[in-house]
């Protein structure tokens, strides 16, 4: 099984912003989970339980002005792109990896601490998002893409 998790903000928005910050968030969020995963592809060949779910957002399904940064959102669509190809084409080869996205909401963790320590609402917490269930679908079930956020969480 491999989980991309990995994620960085890419900064202000695209007329504040800079390259540096572009590629720093492209790198990690896009450029290394797509590395992992093709050395997952290859270390997976031939298995017949494997998982490969990337952890992405709910910023690749949606902009919010004032909230999301354009590069984090640009990169986490992208690998939604990517995941989805990935999938086509190990299904193309009848291959029993299954690719999977999750794009959750906001998550309690050190990366949505607002500095003021104030919530407008309760956060999902990270037992909320739904690796296992992915994991535990039976082996003909492929889940593409999950959603999940808080139930008070408007944006």
């Amino acid at each position: 099984m491999l989980v991309n998790n990995a994620g960085v903000t890419g900064g202000k928005g695209v007329a504040d912003n800079d390259l540096e910050s572009f590629d720093r968030c492209m790198n990690l969020n896009l450029r290394a989970a797509t590395i992992c995963m093709q050395e997952a592809i290859a270390d997976m060949a031939g298995k017949t339980e494997a998982a490969i779910i990337n952890i992405s957002s709910m910023n690749a399904h949606r902009i919010v002005a004032g909230r999301t940064s354009e590069f984090y959102a640009a990169g986490k669509h992208a690998l939604r792109v990517i995941t989805d190809g990935a999938r086509a084409e190990l299904a193309g080869k009848r291959s029993s990896v299954k690719v999977a996205m999750i794009s959750p909401g906001m998550v309690d963790t050190e990366w949505h601490h607002p500095v003021s320590g104030r919530r407008e609402f309760k956060p999902l917490e990270p037992e909320d998002i739904a690796v296992l269930y992915i994991l535990s679908a039976p082996a003909h079930v492929q889940i593409c893409d999950i959603q999940i956020r808080a139930i008070h969480q408007v944006y």
